[in-house]
């Protein structure tokens, strides 16, 4: 029995430690002598005043001094109406109604350097729209000094582009950066952006993470994209989602990193080389295709399809180059055959698959198909060969004989 107490203490202590180490201290908004509000008309303003003395600790690092209160909007869909905050007449936070939809109670950080031992006032007014039906302020909200994990200071949550200003076709690689910079540990999960968006799609990287991140603990992920437009845009932002220490979800969304995407130099020439220029009907021919890139950027995701001239049966490969250097030059090999005879032209167009209004014609070469008239010659030889045994047999069997004189037989006597 003994043994239960003393676990049941035990765990008693570690809920009260585990408190304290969030609630340092609070104290109600009705020792304030907090009224609360309700407005009902629209565009209206009401306001209320409190004053209160900084708790002990109040300016420590690690201690947050925290305005908590009750606040419902309606409609929800009322984008515009508000509460301010003010702290010795400087504002500090702007709630507004559309970044408050799903939510009861806002958590307010009053900054220490606007607190004074002799008296800080606390200024909370309710503003509400043309369309607003009630905006309600509870008067049973809190003011205390909490402990807790951050992520919304300075370079806490930030997206980041390594290289700035890059060439359509080439990869952009960003970075996501998650500190804690509390005195709480969290457990977060992270995803590497917002929404997702047609032209920039991702190649590779890492897309987020859940883990728990202890006070001044860091953590960064890498991901690349490719974009497909030449702009400058602003990548979507990354969210964070934790639990605060009051048990709700929070959800931070990090910078949007802007990232210029410029528009190639687009000098390519592609030329064609032929080890001949003459060949037979059927006969393969081996062609060099050869392009190079005259301009000053780099050149990505190329395409080059072949054109003949005048149309064949003929089908013709399509080549890729999914990076070609400036001053480089890249070739490719294929083999052709004619099925006619003629004389054709072999060209060709190259174009940049993620803009195919960066194209360019490549110089053209011909090429010279005649029959192949190797079977007939050999067919007039051998039907030569046969005329010439005709005319033999015939010139032999048809010569006229020598005339041979048939002596009589000699009869013999008996």
């Amino acid at each position: 029995m003994q043994t239960k107490y003393l676990f049941s203490i035990l765990f008693l202590a570690c809920l009260v430690t585990s408190a304290q180490a969030l609630m340092l201290q609070e104290k109600s908004l009705s020792t304030y002598a907090f009224p609360g509000f309700e407005i009902t008309s629209p565009a209206t303003t009401h306001c209320e005043t409190i004053t209160f003395s900084p708790f002990t600790d109040f300016d420590t690092a690690t201690n947050d001094t925290l305005l908590n209160l009750g606040i419902e909007f309606s409609p929800a869909t009322d984008f515009d109406s508000n509460v301010t905050i003010s702290t010795n007449n400087q504002l500090i936070q702007t709630i507004y109604s559309r970044d408050f939809i799903g939510k009861s109670n806002a958590h307010v950080l009053i900054p220490a350097e606007l607190q004074r031992d002799n008296g800080t006032t606390l200024q909370i007014c309710g503003n509400s729209s043309p369309s607003l039906q009630r905006l309600y302020v509870s008067s049973s909200g809190t003011l205390g000094l909490y402990q807790q994990p951050h992520f919304d200071r300075a370079n806490d949550f930030e997206t980041v582009v390594v290289t700035p200003e890059r060439i359509l076709g080439q990869e952009v690689e960003a970075q996501v950066f998650v500190r804690n910079s509390g005195a709480l540990p969290a457990s977060v999960h992270v995803d590497y952006r917002k929404y997702d968006v047609p032209y920039l799609p991702l190649l590779k990287g890492e897309t987020g993470f859940d883990a728990t991140l202890e006070p001044y603990e860091s953590r960064t992920i890498t991901y690349y994209i490719k974009p497909l437009r030449a702009v400058d845009l602003a990548l979507p932002p990354a969210v964070l989602t934790y639990t605060n220490i009051f048990g709700e979800e929070e959800k931070i969304e990090s910078n949007r990193a802007q990232v210029r995407v410029k528009q190639p130099e687009f000098n390519v020439k592609g030329v064609f080389l032929l080890n001949q220029t003459h060949a037979r009907v059927d006969e393969p021919v081996d062609v060099r295709w050869l392009a190079q890139n005259d301009g000053i950027d780099p050149l990505y995701g190329l395409s080059a399809t072949y054109t003949i001239t005048p149309e064949t049966t003929t089908t013709l490969p399509r080549m890729m180059i999914p990076e070609l250097l400036p001053s480089k030059a890249e070739s490719r090999g294929f083999t052709i055959q004619f099925a006619e005879p003629g004389t054709y032209t072999l060209g060709c167009v190259i174009f940049q698959e993620s803009n195919p209004e960066l194209h360019t014609n490549c110089q053209g070469t011909t090429i010279t198909i005649t029959e192949d008239t190797r079977l007939i010659t050999l067919l007039l030889s051998l039907m030569l060969v046969i005329i010439g045994i005709g005319v033999y047999a015939y010139i032999y069997y048809s010569k006229p004989k020598p005339h041979t004189e048939v002596k009589p037989k000699k009869r013999f006597q008996t």
